[in-house]
């Protein structure tokens, strides 16, 4: 009950788009379940330590994590906003979702290697030569997934007549797909 009050309020937004979806579908409750499942694996694949001087290296490797939970933080909190503002569930939106899905459960150990790499020199690298083909992954996922979401607002824009999108709102969704393009 108390949730349905909260749903239905206007959501406050810095950006001109009008939130069209409140209460979450499948696909939403699915993307969580997913999401929720990659920032299982960043946890699990910690070891636990025997010893306090393991703890205490070990809390070298806290930094890394932190850095990969936010990445995955930002591509969830990216894929909620798509799905307020625009409450799409066309066929074309699921599919560009379930490879984003896809691709940020691929990514987490990618990720998680590469953060762990740079920040703890020496423990993960043993070749310079090792580098680059890491670099190529993390970039290579990096940037299938903010083209996906460049896919994913694109659609929106082609939809913009059933959405009923404001001429503001053709512009943000414009400027969404160009953010995701640049990053």
């Amino acid at each position: 009950m108390f949730r349905k009050r909260l749903a239905s309020k206007k959501q406050p937004s810095k950006d001109k788009i009008t939130w069209r979806s409140h209460e979450p579908g499948r696909i939403e409750a699915f993307s969580d379940a997913v999401f929720g499942f990659a920032v299982s694996l960043l946890v699990f694949s910690l070891e636990v330590p025997k010893t306090s001087d393991e703890l205490l290296s070990g809390l070298a490797a806290f930094i890394p994590f932190v850095i990969c939970f936010a990445a995955i933080f930002f591509i969830w909190y990216g894929q909620y906003k798509f799905f307020r503002h625009y409450g799409l569930h066309d066929n074309l939106t699921i599919i560009l979702n379930g490879v984003l899905l896809v691709l940020v459960l691929f990514y987490v150990y990618p990720l998680k290697f590469m953060f762990n790499a740079w920040l703890l020199p020496g423990r993960y690298i043993a070749y310079a030569k090792d580098a680059l083909p890491l670099v190529y992954v993390y970039v290579g996922g990096y940037m299938a997934i903010y083209s996906l979401f460049a896919l994913m607002y694109w659609n929106a824009l082609m939809k913009r007549e059933e959405l009923k999108l404001t001429p503001i709102e053709v512009f943000e969704t414009k400027s969404y797909i160009y953010d995701n393009i640049a990053l």
